[in-house]
């Protein structure tokens, strides 16, 4: 049988917490836990839409080279969320990093179609020319 060790269990608003420090007060614990969750989700957001994860370099400056510009570009979505930044061309709300990636793929074919504008900016939730 493989022994785990002992661990020390943390309950606090009906959530259950598991930690194997016994260094740290139980509001320390309930911390880091908390603060973890935003960390997933801004690896699932990147890994899933900026392709954080899908790097094939070798050298390590390489990797750290996608790195920044995974994080450059994330910085990027939270500044555009606060200041609200494509309210003044997209039609919806800008409240993913997915969205945020197809507005600027919008945006990119827009200035390569041929088509009549306004038609374009409506097939692509942009609004229009006036």
């Amino acid at each position: 049988m493989n022994d785990l060790g002992t661990y020390r269990i943390v309950i606090w608003n009906e959530k259950i917490y598991i930690t194997n420090n016994y260094q740290i007060s139980a509001s320390e614990v309930i911390d880091y836990y908390e603060k973890r969750w935003t960390i997933d989700q801004f690896y699932r957001e990147v890994k899933d839409n900026l392709a954080f994860s899908q790097f094939q370099f070798r050298k390590g400056l390489y990797i750290l080279r996608h790195w920044l510009m995974v994080f450059l570009a994330y910085t990027f979505y939270i500044h555009q969320r606060l200041k609200g930044v494509f309210t003044k061309i997209y039609q919806g709300v800008v409240d993913t990093v997915s969205k945020m990636t197809k507005v600027l793929q919008n945006l990119n074919l827009v200035r390569l179609s041929e088509n009549p504008m306004n038609v374009l900016l409506t097939q692509l939730e942009l609004k229009t020319i006036n």
